[in-house]
């Protein structure tokens, strides 16, 4: 672009902004002070604004004027008013009730004419008389209001020059000619942000050659320039080559998303009116986030794993200044530092300079002599630190040293460290390490970058390697003074890096911006009070700011003196400060972060009864709207209150004074110039935030000290009581304020600004767009909650989750719900939502979702679909909403559906998963790796034998015979494929280790155990290595062979271990633990073994050697296996509950006698787990839970966690399972501590019993003992042995025995009886007696011994008895066969579907479960049979009460047919016939094994029990052949 261009491009832009040249045609313009009035008066008095701009156009005729710049018009137009440079203000009609207010003046400079539309007033606002409008525009512009209307006969003036007017801000009448219709596309031309004046000064830099430096503070219109040079250069362009070719690409960058989104916006505006049909200009435009250009540089596979930094979901990976100071410096003990004092040093001036990155060349850390302001040696430039102490510098040093270890452990990057990894992609010679976007590199003709003062120096380095030439065609933006701590940002700094960079010619000093086009004159003459004190400090030229708005006496600097002892100035400022929550007001604290404003408010009478930052759910809202200097950055208000910044802090009314003082020489600059510049720059932050006015609460004392008159320089106008406070400040409440925060707070995704949005949103009126707002703003909200919340609080983020998916349904954002829910995995809710839908990402979404098992083999359809449509599944992982866990999932279902499915697929389906979704033959391999049981079943090798035969034959289907289409990388992954299968044969071994080296892969079989040991640094005795270990030993020729048997054997004993401690079948004891128990108690005995280094399996490797140590010697390791060992048997539930049915010698036995000794405190955990686990219902062995309790000694009680309920649990056990009489068949069952604590009842049992065992053991017993006391107790606890034995002593008769064992239902009294005898005592007995009292599990049924009795007496004794009750306890107490009792009771032609009574359910169905249960656990290692029967829907899920409504004969069927398989499997030939024959079969005494067994099968009860199976239970025809294969085999 040529130089000095600036008055003609000035021309070109008025012509195509105004359709006018200013002279043959005025060129017409609005005052922007009416753009927000009209906006509004276009919806509701659209027809008279229409027609005011219809007729302002012909106000651009000069025939419509005078030569004195007064109107020619009818009776109402006359001349009311004159402004400051004595330009006449004209009043004029628009329509016979509308009325106009315009100025006419020129341009000395150039001869133009124009005509500003300064106020108007409907007809409905007559009543507001015309010198009310006047003063209005005359307080904006100067001038004075006329008394009368004067007639334009008596003006006798020439034409206006009015400088002030020419850069006044005001909209160009865009529209062209010919009648005016207020349409949304007019309306978006006429009052487009774009749509404003550009002064003199703008221009001259539009025009100047790069690189162009632009220093101005926020309203100067660094932003405006930008946007302006881009859409000149394209018309520049047009107009010179007419033509496509060689159109120049450039780059615009901004930190912050909102700034590029403006400068898009007015280049669009400007681009589209000065080039016909700019859209192939458009697409050479990249406005890019510096965030998310560096993240396109770093290499591919980090960008894939580092989320895009302008996503919310970023917040948990990246550390902004938000996170830094919430999460992190909160760990920093040290007051006298800030955490944006620290965030700047750490990025300004070390890692944004290249210092103390993780991972560069120095061989030290950073230290204090790396500091060239401090050691004359450093490398780190004295003018970054020279204003701060050696003491200031330690500490900061400190607090980056800590950061880093922080962020490095955390996982977490900053951007500095991701300028870094793209620095390492440039400098990258392979293709797979250099950027991801590559073709950014050298591709920019200029690169033009706003918010310069947030980049850093390595962030200008690397922007330049993004220009295709080596000149630095480099626009930059930046306002230093938006920089609150002194040590970031240098013009300086960047005019020399340019500098160097050029080959000639010389980099011009940055221009400076001086004129605010936001600010009145009354808030930039406050602010230059502190820009001329700071150039003071810094011993610097610089110049002050100037209003573009000079005759504007709009806003107003006003201290209100506060007392806080004074209830009526409380409650006033009280309720300002609360409407301020809602209104364009802001409220600082003199706070640098919020953890001392939390600090300082508390001290406040009103901010002080309130919570600053309550959480969303909290009881009590947030009421006030609070800033520190730090968090309002960024944000712009119409009124901004400084909040008692005197009194609240201690040290501002002395640091105002010293850093404002008219007097301060700079003498002593290097002692007090940091902590001084840090005061006026916060200071100038505070003040620079209000757009109109600024109002200074304080104490009398802190306004007389810190805002008087003399420091200030009397631009602090006004002194208000907080009374008169109440009328100068709007507190009018509006949606403003709440949108302005969720888009900044969004942008810095900071949470605590969100919290503001909402509250400012929620105190708002409800109408649908605040409560679009509500719902926007508490979707950003949860979002970063999920974000920042810790990975291991996965319900939170679920429930948070949930959340989102309501308020996105509620928004009907069924994409961002069913993404949501996708997160979540809820493939149900999706299935059944997206269902029919058309929209491609959600039927992408949907057949996703149908790629469960559960949908059937039908769904390989959908994963053809999805493959077949790859492009959206791009499309779908491209949504801004994906991110890397999230497409993870999704790759992961078709990763695993893909696996299951993959031999129904067609193969133009396999080939799409390498084509479209970058699966390599590698990985297609991966997906089809067989799973190899591992398991010592014998059926595994068989198994692993067929997955070996079906994958070899899928890989040939796949990549040709032999294999010819794989690579030999990819052949010798095929090879260690089949080498991973547990039972592989040494031979087959041999070979594919032949055939690995015959590929190169030379090392076979010691490049599989090098392989196997690199994993980890090391490997604990029970890691799964030692597993693979003793494999390949096993296969290997070792010549030192004693040794290699101890290793194999060492490696066995563990390997049995492990199986225990990872054992997957969590619901069971399986057959791991009890050879686990043995090889610990084994290695316990012999820790050490001696094998030598030298061993061929050690591949003569130190590492190797030494990584295997601790399997050698176990002796340090014991300890934590054992703990390791007994943790994992009592880690599940359902596990402890199989360790219930276990005897005592089994399991508790050796663990308490031989593991306890190495982890005492685990065992007392196992010991107690085991009786909280217990309840009465399950199957459980009664006599292991016991003995268990031997080892529960009072000093080991003390490691209960719950000592009360383990002795409720134990003393519940006695109770249920009839334990008491241990205390006398044992010596110490238990120890005293446990039955003492006992209630009073049970130890009184306990007690009796422990007093027979010494008088059956002949011992001495205690005075006052006495037999028929003890026998009297004896019957109140119902122990048949003792009140046998004592009623022998007492040398009772029969008939007082029957009567006692009657009473007490004592089933050993009772057997004791003659068949006759026991038949009439029962017959005696009421069926309610029995239902209630009798004990089953007293009788020997349901076990070994359920033999059936030989008796003629039998059956014709049973008949007699009319009552089921009374006949099944007949038979219980002369049988001891369940089926005989079953068989003779329900005949063998019962009716299977004959209800239960219920308490047959609750006492014998329930016994029989139990019992029938622990057979179960104990034979399923045994026999098929009852791993069947435990199988779901099986027979012991059939005879469980709890599993059904009710139950029927057919389930006690199920009882006899169990026991009967049970009991025939212990007999021989000759005894099973006799058993049969006594259960009333017809058995030939020749009969076979076989024939037995097929009798058996046909007899009705064994049928139904099985037929009760053929509806619910999938193994139905298997567990009847398994049964068959029990009793034959």
């Amino acid at each position: 672009m040529a130089r000095d261009h600036s008055r003609r491009l000035w021309e070109l832009y008025e012509e195509i902004m105004s359709n006018a040249d200013g002279v043959n045609t005025y060129i017409v313009k609005i005052d922007s002070s009416l753009k927000s009035r009209m906006i509004k008066d276009s919806k509701d008095y659209k027809d008279s604004l229409e027609r005011i701009i219809f007729n302002l156009k012909k106000y651009g005729n000069p025939g419509f004027w005078r030569v004195n710049d007064s109107i020619k018009g009818d009776k109402h137009t006359s001349s009311v008013g004159k402004t400051k440079q004595g330009s006449i203000i004209n009043k004029t009609s628009s329509t016979q009730g509308d009325r106009i207010y315009l100025i006419r003046y020129t341009d000395e400079n150039s001869g133009k004419t124009y005509v500003m539309l300064v106020g108007y007033q409907l007809e409905h606002e007559r009543k507001k008389r015309w010198r009310t409008e006047v003063g209005e525009i005359c307080q904006r512009h100067g001038g004075v209001v006329f008394d009368e209307e004067q007639s334009f006969d008596l003006v006798k003036e020439s034409p206006s020059h009015d400088g002030e007017l020419l850069e006044w801000g005001a909209l160009y009448d865009v529209l062209k000619q010919g009648k005016i219709e207020l349409t949304s596309s007019n309306q978006d031309l006429l009052f487009n942000e774009a749509n404003i004046t550009i002064t003199m000064d703008q221009f001259r830099n539009i025009a100047k050659t790069p690189p162009l430096l632009i220093d101005g503070h926020a309203g100067t219109g660094k932003s405006i320039i930008i946007a302006l040079r881009i859409a000149f250069h394209y018309s520049v362009h047009h107009k010179e080559s007419k033509d496509q070719k060689d159109i120049p690409r450039l780059l615009v960058v901004a930190y912050n998303q909102r700034v590029l989104e403006m400068i898009e916006r007015y280049a669009t505006y400007w681009m589209k009116r000065l080039i016909p049909h700019p859209e192939h200009y458009f697409q050479n435009i990249e406005y890019v986030p510096t965030l998310k250009l560096y993240h396109s540089l770093v290499k591919e596979v980090e960008h894939n794993s580092i989320p895009d930094p302008m996503s919310l979901r970023s917040a948990r990976k990246f550390v902004n200044f938000f996170k830094f100071q919430n999460e992190f410096f909160q760990t920093i003990d040290d007051d006298s530092i800030s955490a944006e004092q620290a965030w700047h040093f750490i990025r300004g001036i070390l890692k944004g300079h290249g210092h103390g990155w993780y991972g560069d060349k120095r061989d030290q850390p950073l230290n204090i002599d790396d500091f060239r302001s401090v050691s004359k040696g450093g490398t780190i430039a004295r003018k970054f630190t020279h204003r701060m102490s050696r003491e200031l510098i330690q500490k900061l040093l400190g607090v980056f040293e800590k950061y880093e270890t922080w962020r490095i452990n955390k996982g977490y990057i900053d951007d500095l460290d991701l300028v870094r990894k793209v620095f390492k992609a440039l400098e990258a010679s392979k293709p797979v390490d250099q950027p991801k976007d590559n073709h950014l590199v050298g591709s920019f003709d200029n690169v033009l970058i706003d918010e310069a003062q947030d980049l850093t120096s390595k962030e200008f380095e690397l922007l330049t390697h993004l220009l295709s030439s080596n000149a630095p065609h480099i626009i930059v933006g930046g306002d230093p003074l938006q920089t609150i701590n002194p040590t970031g940002f240098s013009w300086t700094s960047l005019e020399s890096f340019l500098y160097e960079m050029m080959d000639e010619g010389e980099v011009k000093s940055a221009t400076r911006m001086l004129v605010s086009h936001r600010l009145p004159k009354r808030l930039v003459d406050f602010s230059n009070v502190i820009i001329e004190a700071r150039s003071i400090v810094k011993n610097e030229v610089i110049e002050l700011m100037e209003s573009a708005q000079k005759t504007n006496d709009g806003g107003i600097v006003a201290r209100i003196e506060f007392d806080e002892e004074n209830p009526e100035d409380v409650q006033i400022i009280e309720e300002i400060m609360m409407d301020a929550l809602n209104s364009n007001v802001g409220i600082l604290l003199w706070a640098r972060d919020f953890s001392e404003l939390d600090a300082i408010s508390s001290d406040d009478v009103i901010l002080g009864k309130h919570n600053l930052n309550p959480s969303l759910d909290a009881e009590d809202p947030l009421v006030f709207d609070v800033h520190s200097i730090e968090s309002v950055k960024g944000l712009e208000y119409e009124s901004i209150i400084l909040y008692r910044f005197g009194d609240l802090d201690s040290q501002f009314n002395e640091m105002s004074e010293k850093s404002l003082r008219p007097d301060y020489d700079g003498d002593d600059i290097d002692k007090n110039t940091y902590p001084i510049l840090y005061h006026l720059n916060r200071l100038f932050i505070a003040t620079s935030r209000a757009k109109k006015n600024v109002f200074i609460i304080d104490s009398k004392e802190s306004l007389k000290n810190s805002w008087n008159d003399t420091i200030w320089k009397s631009h602090i106008q006004s002194d208000l009581t907080a009374e008169s406070f109440k009328e100068h400040i709007n507190t009018e409440p509006s949606l403003e304020k709440a949108e302005t925060y969720f888009e900044k707070g969004k942008f810095d995704k900071d949470t605590n600004l969100l919290k503001k949005a909402l509250a400012s949103a929620m105190k708002c009126d409800e109408n649908n767009e605040q409560r679009k707002l509500v719902i926007n703003i508490r979707i950003t909200l949860i979002t970063l909650e999920i974000a920042y919340s810790p990975d291991d609080e996965k319900e939170f983020t679920e429930s948070k989750k949930m959340e989102l998916i309501e308020l996105y349904e509620k928004t009907d954002n069924l994409l961002q719900a069913t993404l949501m829910r996708a997160s979540l995995e809820q493939w149900d809710s999706i299935y059944s939502s997206c269902k029919d839908k058309k929209a491609p990402l959600l039927e992408m979404l949907w057949n996703l979702s149908i790629l469960d098992a559960k949908h059937g083999p039908d769904r390989k359809n959908n994963l053809a679909w999805i493959l077949k449509n790859s492009k959206k599944f791009k499309e779908l992982c491209r949504n801004p909403s994906v991110d890397q866990p999230l497409g993870k999932i999704f790759r992961r279902r078709i990763r695993d559906s893909s696996r299951q499915l993959i031999r129904r697929l067609e193969v133009e389906d396999i080939k799409k998963l390498k084509q479209d979704f970058q699966f390599t033959n590698f990985q297609i391999m991966e997906l089809l790796i067989p799973e190899w049981d591992d398991s010592s079943s014998p059926s595994s090798s068989n198994k692993n034998e067929k997955l070996e035969g079906n994958f070899k034959q899928t890989m040939e289907k796949l990549f040709g015979e032999n294999l010819k289409d794989l690579t030999d990388k990819d052949a010798i992954k095929f090879d260690n494929i089949l080498l991973d299968n547990p039972n592989i044969t040494e031979e087959k071994a041999d070979k594919l280790f032949k055939s690995l080296s015959d590929k190169g892969d030379k090392s076979g079989r010691k490049k599989h155990i090098k392989k196997l040991f690199s994993k980890k640094a090391s490997f604990d005795p029970l890691d799964r290595i030692w597993g693979s270990i003793l494999k390949i030993s096993e296969t290997m020729d070792e010549p030192l062979a004693t040794q290699k048997n101890r290793l194999e054997k060492r490696l066995t004993e563990l390997e049995n271990i492990r199986n225990a401690v990872f054992d997957s079948e969590k619901n069971i004891v399986s057959k791991h633990w009890k050879p686990a128990i043995q090889s610990f108690i084994r290695l316990s005995k012999n820790p050490n073994i001696e094998i030598s280094s030298e061993m061929e399996i050690f591949l003569k490797s130190g590492e190797i050697w030494s990584k295997s140590e601790p399997i050698i010697n176990l002796t340090a390791h014991l300890k934590s296996i054992a703990e390791r060992l007994i943790r994992s048997l009592y880690s599940s539930n359902k596990r402890i509950k199989g360790l219930l049915v276990k005897e005592f010698e089994e399991y508790l036995g050796p663990i308490t006698k031989d593991i306890a000794k190495y982890c005492e405190s685990q065992v007392v955990s196992l010991i107690e787990k085991l009786f909280e686990t217990w309840q009465r219902t399950f199957s459980y062995d009664s006599n292991a839970m016991v003995r268990s309790l031997e080892f529960m000694t009072e000093e080991r009680s003390k490691k209960l966690n719950k000592a009360k309920a383990f002795v409720i649990k134990v003393e519940l056990l006695f109770k249920v399972s009839g334990s008491f009489p241990l205390f006398y068949e044992s010596k110490k069952p238990i120890e005293s501590w446990i039955y003492k604590s006992f209630t009073t009842s049970s130890r009184e049992h306990a007690e009796v019993n422990i007093t027979f065992r010494r008088w059956r053991s002949g011992l001495e017993m205690p005075d006052g003992f006495d037999v028929r006391s003890q026998f009297d107790i004896a019957q109140k606890f119902g122990d048949n042995t003792v009140i046998s034995a004592y009623s022998s002593e007492l040398e009772l008769g029969a008939k007082e025995k029957m009567e006692i064992g009657m009473e007490t239902l004592n089933f050993e009294m009772l057997r004791e009886l003659e068949p006759a005898e026991i038949l009439a005592a029962v017959d005696k007995l009421t069926p309610k007696k029995i239902q209630e009292d009798a004990q089953w599990k007293n009788g020997k049924w349901f076990s070994s011994k359920s033999r059936s009795i030989k008796s003629e007496e039998y059956l014709p004794n049973l008949i007699q008895l009319d009552d089921v009750g009374k006949q099944l306890l007949y038979s219980v107490l002369v049988s001891n066969s369940f089926t005989q009792c079953f068989l003779a009771v329900y005949t063998h032609k019962f009716n299977g579907d004959a209800d239960l009574p219920q308490w047959i359910v609750n006492k014998i169905l329930v016994h029989g479960h139990s019992e029938f249960t622990k057979i179960a656990e104990i034979q399923a290692s045994e026999a098929e049979f009852w791993q069947l029967v435990e199988r779901t829907d099986s027979f012991l899920d059939q005879i469980k009460p709890s599993k059904r409504k009710k139950s029927v004969t057919v389930h006690l069927a199920i009882l006899a047919c169990l026991e009967t398989l049970f009991v025939l499997k212990k007999l021989k030939i000759p005894e099973r016939r006799e058993h049969l024959k006594l259960l009333g079969l017809e058995v030939k005494s020749t009969a076979k094994k076989s024939e037995i067994t097929e009798l058996l099968f046909n007899e009705p009860f064994m049928i139904k029990s099985f037929e009760e199976l053929q509806e619910d239970f999938s193994g139905f025809e298997h567990i009847k052949d398994a049964a068959r294969t029990l009793l034959d085999k």
